[in-house]
């Protein structure tokens, strides 16, 4: 029996089928790990700071989910993916699409 833990990263189904719409357009190709648990596994590295070889073991290999993170990075869809995500809750808080201010910090 294959149990699943549930992690912070995890989306939920609203979430995901904003994502899988706009991002994805509804790729319904058959695969051995979906496009959600990919994505999720990176949003875990993302988040956590592991190596990626120290992924969990619920979650995809770690070399498909360094396969596709390398596609996405390349091909600059991780960038877009932020920046949209980003743009639609500003508008959901009412603010504006984008900052007006920017802060910096150095040491």
């Amino acid at each position: 029996m294959h149990i699943r833990f549930f992690y912070q990263t995890h989306l939920t189904e609203g979430q995901w089928s904003y994502i899988n719409k706009v991002f994805f357009e509804n790729d319904c190709r058959h695969r051995k790990y979906s496009l959600r648990s990919i994505f999720e596994a990176v949003l875990y590295l993302l988040v956590s700071g592991c190596q990626w070889r120290m992924l969990p073991h619920d979650l995809p290999k770690w070399q498909t989910v360094y396969w596709y993170f390398h596609k996405w990075r390349t091909d600059g869809y991780l960038s877009h993916c932020i920046e949209k995500l980003v743009i639609k809750i500003r508008r959901k808080r009412r603010q504006s699409a984008t900052p007006s201010v920017m802060a910096l910090d150095a040491q």
